[in-house]
C-alpha cells in the first residue's frame, strides 16, 4: 500500500527593519516544505531511481511553487516512475489550474517527448483530490491511502505503482489526448 507522510509546513517570515517585528514575507508568497527523518529517508528511496534527493524535491518545490504562486498543497502524490500521462491528467483536471503535476527524471530542455511525463502531482484541496480520485485510477490508490487521515495535515503520499494494464492502455492513447487538449487551448 501507499505510504503517506504528514508535510510541515514553514511560512517565511522576515523583520521589519524599522521595528523589528516579524511579518510575512510580501515579494515571496511561499512555504517551505519540511518532512521529518523517516520521510526524507522514505522520500530518498523513491526518489532514486530519477537520480533525485528528497533534499533537492524540496528545494525545487519551493522555487517552483513560489514562481507559479501556488497555495500550499493538501497533498503530493509522488509516484515510483514517470507515467507518460499527461494528456489523461490535462483531461481529468479539467479547468483546475490549481492541481498541478509534474516529473522527475529529466530535465525539461531534455524529454524524449513533446510533453512530459508525470509522476508527481500536487492538490490544492481534499475535496478536489476526492473529485479526481473518483474520475480516475490516477489518482484513486493515492487517495485510497489518505481517505482516513486527519484532512487538517498535508501529506506527501509516495504511491504504489498504477495498474500495469490501466496505465499501458492509458499511455497508448495519451499522445493523442494531449494533442487534443493541447490544439483545444490554442484556439
Amino acid at each position: 500500500m501507499a505510504q503517506r507522510y504528514p508535510i510541515g509546513i514553514a511560512h517565511g517570515y522576515s523583520r521589519r527593519e524599522q521595528d523589528g517585528i516579524l511579518t510575512p514575507w510580501q515579494s515571496h508568497q511561499f512555504a517551505h516544505l519540511v518532512l521529518d527523518a523517516k520521510a526524507m529517508e522514505a522520500l530518498d528511496r523513491a526518489l532514486e531511481p530519477f537520480s533525485q534527493t528528497a533534499e533537492g524535491f524540496l528545494f525545487l518545490d519551493s522555487l517552483t511553487r513560489s514562481r507559479a504562486n501556488l497555495p500550499d498543497p493538501a497533498a503530493i502524490v509522488v509516484f515510483p516512475r514517470d507515467y507518460q500521462l499527461a494528456g489523461h491528467f490535462l483531461q481529468l483536471r479539467g479547468d483546475r489550474v490549481d492541481v498541478k503535476c509534474s516529473f522527475c527524471s529529466y530535465r525539461p530542455g531534455d524529454l524524449p517527448r513533446a510533453y512530459p511525463p508525470v509522476s508527481i502531482i500536487y492538490i490544492p484541496d481534499w475535496e478536489i483530490f476526492a473529485d479526481l480520485a473518483s474520475k480516475s485510477p490516477l489518482l484513486a490508490g493515492a487517495w485510497d491511502s489518505v481517505a482516513g487521515a486527519d484532512k487538517r495535515q498535508s501529506w506527501i503520499i509516495l504511491a504504489d505503482p498504477l495498474s500495469e494494464p490501466w496505465a499501458s492502455n492509458a499511455e497508448t492513447t495519451d499522445d493523442a489526448l494531449f494533442r487534443t487538449f493541447r490544439d483545444n487551448r490554442q484556439h
